[in-house]
């Protein structure tokens, strides 16, 4: 640790450029994992508020529930603690129509007693027909209180707004709840006549045992119970949006400890006669050996607790429409992966030193 200690405070330059080079490159790894985490989240999160154990879907629709259509009516084939029937829409939602901007919004149909519906905090659910209630962040972007007016995609009706819930989003866009007939008229254009014309899109529910969950089946289409996560997991975009940027996060992480490994190498290989001295002075090779680790520990460690806190302190200043999130327990672990690479990275410099003849380094 002496050695090691030393030398950084003699060439202060080389490891403070080495250590800047570690913090960005760090920088960029917890960047990316709050806009991940922030995706994921963004993706998810309404679907994560309903507490929902999984939910039915029409077999026939991959597990996409997009392409699911079903009879609200059959919510009685499920057999659960709770069961609520949801319909999902996405469109564009104008406050009024002199407005030049929209915003998009997915649209959930259910119940205005439903486990699923969110409770307002401001105003009251939605009781009629035409009647919406909307996330914070929807209220805050747009401005929109409860009692405003607005339209949803090509419906000519206006939709009222009779209360504020909590912020939350799915698929990346915030939330908007109405009942069933007046998702119906969103999606198809017009009110049901009658509740056995209503269709949705799913059946979610709720249940300690999910092996008591009962689906009847019937002759006109198969129904098929998935859970929670595996309907997440099909969200589109969900998946590949994951998978990307966490393979980006590894490769940058491998990236550092290859910048460190090839610093450490290089830097041992101008040390040769210094090494070859420490060997003709007796320095065990073990003593050398954890100075070049220690020095890939801490100025690794250095720089990504920098990085941490930079990226925390920069997070205050994004825009609250970016997808980014402080998860820091993804961020703990990538941090803790980087360190340990780029300590390991050393160990190459390791056979090298060992190969030093004391004699030759030192020009005898």
């Amino acid at each position: 640790m002496f050695l090691a200690l030393k030398e950084i405070r003699d060439t202060k330059l080389k490891y403070g450029l080495l250590t800047g080079i570690i913090l960005l490159i760090a920088l960029v790894v917890f960047m990316l994992s709050g806009l991940a985490a922030g995706l994921s989240d963004g993706h998810k999160k309404a679907i994560s508020d309903w507490d929902a154990t999984g939910m039915v879907l029409n077999a026939s629709a991959n597990k996409i529930v997009n392409a699911s259509s079903l009879a609200a009516k059959d919510l009685t084939k499920v057999s659960a603690d709770k069961v609520a029937a949801v319909g999902f829409y996405a469109g564009s939602l104008v406050k009024d129509e002199t407005s030049a901007t929209k915003d998009n919004v997915s649209v959930f149909g259910a119940d205005s007693t439903a486990f699923v519906t969110p409770k307002v905090t401001t105003g009251k659910n939605f009781q009629e027909n035409y009647q919406i209630t909307i996330a914070k962040n929807l209220a805050t972007a747009e401005d929109l209180k409860v009692g405003d007016i607005v339209k949803i995609g090509n419906l000519a009706a206006d939709l009222t707004v009779t209360g504020i819930f909590p912020t939350t989003t799915y698929s990346v866009e915030p939330v908007v709840y109405t009942n069933l007939a007046t998702y119906q008229a969103l999606k198809y254009g017009a009110l049901p006549a009658s509740d056995d014309e209503v269709t949705v899109n799913a059946f979610v529910f709720q249940a300690d045992d999910w092996s008591k969950v009962l689906v009847t089946q019937s002759k006109e289409q198969t129904l098929e119970k998935i859970s929670n996560q595996t309907f997440i997991e099909n969200l589109p975009g969900y998946t590949a949006e994951k998978i990307t940027l966490n393979l980006m996060i590894y490769v940058l992480i491998f990236i550092a400890a290859a910048v460190v490994g090839i610093f450490i190498y290089v830097l041992t290989l101008q040390k040769k006669s210094l090494f070859g001295v420490l060997k003709a002075q007796g320095v065990p090779m073990g003593t050398m050996g954890r100075a070049i680790v220690f020095q890939g520990f801490l100025l690794s460690a250095v720089a990504t607790i920098l990085a941490l806190f930079l990226t925390a302190a920069l997070s205050l200043a994004f825009p609250s429409s970016m997808p980014f999130s402080l998860d820091w327990g993804t961020w703990l672990f990538s941090g803790s992966l980087l360190v340990m690479v780029a300590t390991f990275a050393g160990l190459c410099s390791l056979p090298m030193i060992y190969k030093i003849d004391a004699v030759t380094a030192i020009g005898g």
